[in-house]
């Protein structure tokens, strides 16, 4: 079978860096990762938008690269892959506008839940194509049950050929970093020794203008043990947020901007509490990585959120600033509670594997192609 993958997220066969959004990214660069392994009986083509670079892989995958911008490429991608593949799986609504034989995956509903949570070209085009991609799909993959539940609800007959697939965490993502790369990270970032962070494109759907105003309702000794910081690059609609920001100068936020993967790993190790308040996750990815590298975790008790902490985080509900506070107050002043989470944070990281993932993925797709 010749499988046709979305690859345009994924940056090159060495796939060290997703170059879209975080967890879509990460998606595609795990499942490139491992599908090829699980099944290398398979031939898997690429398609991208970009030239990729001239790396090693494995003798059943090949690059499809295919320079031309948005919506021409969905076009240009269509036509190759009905004259190359048996099967697509597919990241967007818009190329599988064009196709018969693909299985379409979803991350999410923001753009039917919230118009305040998704920017307006992203959610026009969502709108329009979303339900007609999962109605035509040979199969759908979601990476949550919540998803699946959103995606039911907004399309009934999508439920029976519906199959989750959770995301994972990489190994890199570990607790107890060696001393050198904590030393490292410290000095890069100007870091002291205790600290509340939070990761994630700055945006309205992450929520940090509560995460901001939470923090700076802390006691005073409080705030100033553990400033705020903030790791993730700008997105849409950020002015605001920054502008929140901004107004809590005492002690000022740290933004970090784009973090890469090595120094995010000892980030979240030594974090004295990890905090992902976020309004709507299709998974909420940082959460279960916080987890895995040992950091304590306060998370929204919405959307998937719920799915990937299980018994081992601390909820808040993210429209309430007052409740925010107070979780991080506890956590804080508590570090016996601390190393509770710590501890079951990571037992449940281990139920989460890429490899099963890429497994139950090459599943559904022997099973319509």
């Amino acid at each position: 079978m010749i499988v046709g993958v979305d690859a345009r997220e994924a940056r090159g066969p060495s796939l060290e860096q997703p170059v879209g959004a975080a967890g879509r990214g990460r998606y595609v660069n795990e499942l490139l990762r491992h599908l090829p392994q699980v099944e290398p009986e398979t031939k898997f083509l690429l398609y991208t938008s970009a030239a990729p670079p001239q790396d090693d892989l494995p003798q059943n995958v090949t690059w499809r690269p295919m320079a031309s911008s948005s919506p021409h490429w969905h076009l240009r991608a269509a036509k190759a892959i009905r004259n190359e593949c048996d099967l697509y799986l597919s990241l967007s609504y818009l190329t599988s506008f064009f196709l018969d034989a693909y299985v379409q995956t979803v991350f999410d509903l923001i753009a039917f839940k919230d118009f305040a949570l998704s920017p307006g070209r992203s959610r026009r085009v969502e709108r329009l194509t979303l339900r007609r991609a999962v109605r035509r799909a040979r199969a759908i993959l979601t990476i949550s049950e919540a998803t699946a539940a959103d995606l039911a609800e907004l399309v009934p007959e999508a439920a029976g050929k519906t199959t989750v697939t959770p995301l994972a965490a990489d190994g890199r993502f570990a607790p107890d970093p060696a001393p050198e790369e904590v030393e490292r990270v410290r000095a890069r970032y100007e870091l002291e020794d205790g600290f509340v962070l939070a990761t994630g494109t700055i945006e309205p759907r992450k929520n940090y203008v509560r995460l901001v105003r939470a923090h700076a309702a802390l006691p005073n000794d409080l705030r100033h043990a553990y400033p705020l910081v903030l790791a993730g690059r700008r997105g849409w609609d950020y002015e605001p947020i920054l502008a929140a920001m901004a107004s809590h100068a005492d002690p000022p936020v740290r933004i970090l901007g784009f973090v890469p993967d090595a120094d995010l790993a000892v980030l979240y190790a030594e974090a004295t509490v990890f905090c992902y308040p976020s309004r709507y996750e299709g998974f909420g990815l940082p959460v279960l990585e916080a987890m895995q590298a040992g950091a304590p975790v306060v998370t929204s008790n919405v959307s998937s959120l719920p799915e990937v902490g299980g018994d081992a985080v601390r909820y808040v509900d993210p429209n309430d600033a007052g409740d925010l506070r107070t979780a991080l107050e506890e956590l804080l002043e508590d570090e016996g509670r601390r190393a509770e989470l710590r501890a079951a944070g990571l037992e449940r990281a281990k139920l989460f594997s890429w490899e099963q993932t890429a497994r139950t993925t090459m599943e559904v797709l022997r099973a319509v192609g």
